[in-house]
């Protein structure tokens, strides 16, 4: 009886001591992980004060200076001078599209991330003639982004314009920006950058082309091109249709497939008829 209880002591110990080390090993886990996170944030105090501290009403000076720091090649001076611009808000919004001018792509990239946050339609004609002035590709495509999150009809026709610019890189940007206006000459435009010599437009195209199908808002305009477009805009549509499935492809393939052009309802048909089986 005895031994019995002395095996039981030494286990009740065992688990004791088990128990303990176990829950010292997580106080001090989590005691290390309070001990980082208040060194990072008395970093960031130490680093950003004046994120903190930014008046409103700032000067000329104080807003190009900040633009400058900006465009420095350095996170966290960008972070530091992009929340200052923040609050300081509208009225650094001319300082940045003037800064935006200048600017090389690397540059360029911190203030177009910050004007697409601060700013809104109303400067979509500031933005397109800085557009229109740069010639730096990668500076037009950031641009290009930004007006077409916004949606302004402002920027319809130099986004049209885009899908058949000479740069592959504006084309690409275009297809993708065009889905928001869903327009038949829209749809029109990124079908036809389905056979784009890039690989890159064409896959831009590709997935344009998914989404207007699948999210439905473009259907009428797509069904505008199946009944009223040129042949080769109609047969390619149908071409890539026909790898899609889906119910919204199978609608515009049944209207293809009573296609005038002998090629065209062939084409369909067999799409419709593969998706039976």
């Amino acid at each position: 009886m005895n031994k019995i209880l002395v095996s039981i002591l030494i286990c009740l110990n065992i688990i004791f001591i088990l128990v303990f080390f176990h829950v010292y090993t997580e106080l001090h886990d989590k005691k290390i992980k309070v001990e980082c996170l208040e060194e990072q944030v008395a970093y960031l105090s130490e680093h950003l004060p004046a994120a903190r501290s930014t008046s409103v009403g700032a000067s000329e000076a104080t807003i190009r200076s900040l633009i400058a720091e900006l465009r420095k090649d350095n996170i966290i001076t960008q972070y530091q001078s992009g929340l200052r611009l923040k609050k300081i808000g509208l009225p650094a919004v001319p300082y940045l599209l003037e800064a935006l001018k200048e600017a090389s792509n690397k540059e360029s990239r911190p203030v177009l991330i910050l004007l697409e946050s601060m700013g809104d339609a109303s400067i979509t004609p500031e933005l397109v003639a800085v557009y229109k002035s740069s010639h730096d590709p990668l500076n037009r495509v950031g641009i290009i982004n930004i007006l077409a999150s916004w949606g302004d009809n402002g920027a319809h026709e130099l986004i049209r314009a885009a899908a058949m610019d000479k740069d592959w890189r504006l084309r690409a940007a275009a297809a993708k920006a065009l889905l928001n206006y869903k327009e038949k000459e829209d749809m029109t435009a990124i079908v036809q950058l389905l056979a784009d010599q890039n690989r890159y437009v064409r896959s831009a195209a590709q997935s344009a082309l998914k989404n207007a199908v699948l999210k439905g808002g473009c259907i009428s305009a797509l069904q505008s091109i199946m009944n009223e477009g040129d042949s080769r805009t109609r047969f390619l549509l149908v071409k890539h249709l026909a790898k899609m499935g889906g119910d919204g492809a199978t609608s515009l393939l049944s209207i293809a497939a009573q296609d005038k052009d002998g090629v065209i309802s062939e084409e369909a048909r067999n799409a419709l008829s593969s998706e039976k089986r």
